[in-house]
């Protein structure tokens, strides 16, 4: 199935419903969602993690229609099969991690360095890709 012939199956499944949820609550379910993604990852529970994968594109899909965003065309747009960074295919882009010299679980952390370079990745592309981020070093060191 095309990315645009799955939004327009979840705008006519849910949109009436959608709109009366609202743009707010809407994405409130999509964030649950990917939460519930994050949880089963993290846990390692392979037999979920499809079908909540599937759930956040729907719940995706589902904030793009209240908000008139065709998602194929943006998806075309910021990856005209190549890297939207390095502009290759496949991606030329160095590998770096995020320099984090000390997360205690848990508790607070004493020490966090994050290189300016993640303030801007911060600037460019949200909270949540940097917190995505940081998750994700801080499993790879386990």
């Amino acid at each position: 199935m095309e990315v645009r012939a799955f939004q327009d199956l979840i705008r006519d499944i849910y949109f009436q419903r959608d709109q009366r949820r609202g743009g707010d609550k809407t994405f409130l379910w999509f964030l649950e969602e990917v939460g519930e993604l994050t949880r089963a990852y993290r846990r390692e529970e392979s037999e979920k993690i499809g079908g909540e994968m599937a759930d956040v594109v729907a719940w995706l899909a589902s904030v793009a229609n209240l908000l008139d965003i065709d998602l194929e065309s943006e998806l075309k747009k910021k990856y005209p099969k190549v890297c939207p960074l390095c502009f290759s295919s496949p991606c030329h882009c160095p590998f770096r991690r995020l320099h984090i010299l000390e997360i205690p679980f848990f508790k607070p952390p004493e020490v966090i360095f994050i290189e300016p370079k993640i303030v801007a990745h911060l600037m460019e592309y949200g909270l949540a890709y940097v917190l995505f981020k940081i998750l994700r070093t801080c499993t790879d060191a386990f």
